[in-house]
C-alpha cells in the first residue's frame, strides 16, 4: 500500500491517457515538497489506492464519468485540493 502521509497531499488528480486501442486512467498525486506521485489503473492495486484516496477530507468521489467519458478524449479532473490559491 501507500508509504504516503494523507496529511502530505496536496491535490489529486485523475485523468485519462489514449493508448490507441484503449485508454489509460491515471492519478496524479501531488505531495509538499513539490513531488508527484502517478499511479494508474493497470498497476496491482489501484482500487485500494483510490479507495485510500478517497478518505481524503474533501476528495470528489464522483470523478469517475468525467474522466472516462468519451473515450479516447483526454480528460482531467482535480478531485482534490487543498494548495493555496495565493
Amino acid at each position: 500500500m501507500f508509504r504516503l502521509d494523507r496529511a502530505s497531499i496536496l491535490a489529486v488528480e485523475f485523468f485519462k491517457r489514449d493508448m490507441i486501442t484503449v485508454d489509460d486512467v491515471c492519478c496524479d498525486i501531488y505531495v509538499e515538497g513539490g513531488d508527484c506521485w502517478r499511479i494508474d489503473e493497470e498497476l496491482p492495486g489501484w482500487d485500494d489506492a483510490v479507495e485510500w484516496l478517497e478518505a481524503l477530507p474533501g476528495f470528489r468521489k464522483n470523478w469517475r464519468d468525467d474522466v472516462i467519458k468519451p473515450a479516447f478524449a483526454e480528460c482531467r479532473e482535480v478531485v482534490f485540493d487543498r494548495r493555496s490559491s495565493d
